[in-house]
């Protein structure tokens, strides 16, 4: 809000407007317009690389267009023991074949050398990434898990196994009942590989597709165990499965189809995540225009309220031959001392110092230019008075 005195709420009254309240309205919008297209410039930064990432993953996707996930509809997450026996059935019947999978990255923090780079998944998703191991992991029994270890890690191997052995077995426990689960098989794989992760879960992870050099610990619900407490019913984010039709018939057999909303296509899912990233990215870029057209504005505005405040003064300075650049030197230094306020102050927001840089080069690029057209037209008609046109 702005504070009127009285000489200038009588030159209000009298049709003269408060200029130098206005200017100084105008500033700090300006201030406030630029926090927004920084941050509108940032975005699109992001958005940017976030685009490109995903497009590239889209292409992945594309190869795995046949595989459905299923979103738990439960708002309660507590599961009836019933239930959680249900979704076990499931799971274990699912991955007995070759089109379902499970894939899951974040199950639990593992070694402090790994704890970013580990895959649980079912042995179907193997032979899907066409992972050659040595043994057969479709028939681990109760207590039994592998574990793929890559050849630059190998050196960690005993220590590997027994913070897998506790992990897993914490993990597996119901209660006071224990299931120990032990590494069963124990195989190296090539260093340099790059697995695909099927994530979908955009709550609980990044949009992250790909992870190198992983652990990969392969375990079923048989070798995990009816009586767990590994939530299979938890997991339906990273469990995927082919046939839409079959499925729907599979989970109303066993009771468990109002548990879930739908079937989603998983590629459709990563796909429209896609699309949100593009929305965004346009959303950011009109931000950033319209600001621009916004400051660009209100820095016309602040040259002509400028030039209409101080018109006498700079008439005076104009007639006596004064250079152009000594008559508004003054301005000059006060818009020059506002942008290297604005500088740090946007850095320190935004925490963007080159967007904030720029921004602020561009402001005075852009100040620099209106005040030389400004000069331009106020000398063309200073000229024109006094030849009395």
């Amino acid at each position: 809000m702005i504070i009127l005195s009285r000489s200038q709420l009588n030159s209000l009254i009298k049709g003269k407007l408060p200029t130098i309240a206005l200017m100084v309205l105008v500033v700090l919008m300006q201030f406030a317009v630029s926090f927004v297209l920084v941050t509108s410039l940032s975005g699109i930064h992001y958005n940017q690389i976030e685009l490109k990432k995903q497009e590239s993953d889209l292409d992945k996707w594309k190869e795995e267009k046949d595989y459905y996930t299923f979103p738990y509809a439960s708002i309660n997450l507590q599961v009836s023991n019933q239930e959680a026996k249900a979704w076990w059935n499931f799971y274990n019947m699912e991955v007995t074949k070759d089109d379902a999978i499970f894939v899951r990255h974040d199950l639990f923090a593992g070694p402090e050398e790994s704890s970013q780079d580990q895959l649980f998944v079912t042995p179907s998703y193997l032979k899907a990434q066409h992972i050659k191991a040595k043994e057969d992991f479709s028939n681990l029994k109760l207590g039994e898990y592998a574990l793929l270890i890559p050849k630059n890690q190998m050196k960690n191997r005993q220590k590997l196994i027994t913070k897998y052995n506790k992990s897993l077995t914490e993990t597996t426990q119901n209660g006071k009942k224990e299931n120990k689960m032990k590494a069963k098989y124990v195989e190296e794989v090539p260093n340099g590989e790059k697995r695909f992760m099927y994530n979908v879960a955009y709550e609980k992870m990044t949009t992250q597709q790909e992870i190198s050099d992983p652990i990969i610990i392969v375990i079923t619900p048989q070798s995990s165990g009816e009586d767990t407490g590994l939530s299979w019913a938890g997991d339906n984010d990273y469990f995927f499965v082919k046939g839409k039709e079959q499925t729907i018939n599979r989970l109303k057999k066993l009771g468990l189809y109002d548990k879930v909303h739908y079937l989603v296509n998983a590629y459709g899912q990563y796909e429209a995540q896609t699309n949100l990233v593009k929305e965004s990215l346009n959303m950011a870029i009109m931000s950033a225009i319209i600001t621009i057209i916004v400051i660009s504005f209100f820095y016309i505005l602040l040259h002509v309220l400028y030039f209409t405040h101080f018109r006498r003064t700079i008439v005076i300075k104009f007639i006596s031959g004064m250079p152009n650049l000594r008559i508004h030197r003054p301005f000059i230094f006060v818009e020059l001392g506002l942008l290297l306020i604005l500088l740090p102050t946007l850095t320190i927001i935004s925490n963007e110092f080159l967007y904030s840089l720029f921004f602020v080069s561009a402001l005075w690029f852009i100040s620099l230019i209106i005040l030389l057209v400004q000069m331009k037209n106020f000398e063309n008609g200073q000229i024109n008075s006094l030849k009395g046109e």
